[in-house]
């Protein structure tokens, strides 16, 4: 081989080393890109998540306030209509509640513009009873109350109630609603 023919295979070598080089670094420039925008891409997927989140997260609360107070309104007018145990407000016997309790010493008060209903539950059954869950329609008017203590059984607890918009002279009979307990067998 002539010296000259060397020289140009050397060139050729020297051209494709370059070529290859600026290959590289075109590669490597176009990589650099893509993880640019992939990593961009990535924020504002992030950033409408969060904000997509935060639409659903308030829409939840929203929605969640807007049924209660619907399951409420539904539960109150259901109870104004139920066919269930009327008890006499103006006697202070033994009223038969079912779910094994008695209200017994019930007395009635005029307050605020409604009325103020006391008594006494009495727990018939073998188990303790608590978190006695209790609604009481007067007229048109209702309210659902609860009776924290512990309730031992043939043992009474105390209860108190204020019905909004009741005129005292529309208080001589209520319908005394048991909802839930929680009884403990031991």
């Amino acid at each position: 081989m002539s010296e000259e023919e060397n020289v140009r295979i050397l060139k050729t070598i020297k051209a494709i080393k370059i070529l290859a080089i600026i290959s590289l670094i075109t590669c490597l420039i176009c990589v650099i890109g893509i993880f640019l925008y992939v990593q961009t891409i990535n924020t504002r997927i992030d950033e409408k998540n969060k904000r997509l989140e935060e639409i659903l997260f308030n829409a939840n609360d929203e929605f969640r306030e807007n049924m209660v107070d619907k399951v409420s309104e539904l539960l109150n007018s259901y109870m104004i209509f139920l066919p269930s145990l009327e008890i006499d407000l103006t006697s202070e016997g033994w009223q038969d509640l079912g779910h094994g309790l008695i209200v017994s010493d019930i007395v009635v008060d005029e307050h605020l513009t409604g009325v103020k209903v006391k008594g006494k539950v009495i727990n018939c059954l073998s188990v303790t009873q608590s978190r006695i869950s209790l609604f009481i329609v007067i007229g048109e008017s209702s309210k659902e109350f609860e009776i924290i203590e512990d309730i031992k059984p043939s043992y009474s607890a105390d209860f108190e109630v204020y019905v909004p918009d009741v005129p005292i002279e529309n208080t001589n009979k209520a319908k005394l609603v048991f909802q839930n307990s929680y009884r403990r067998w031991y």
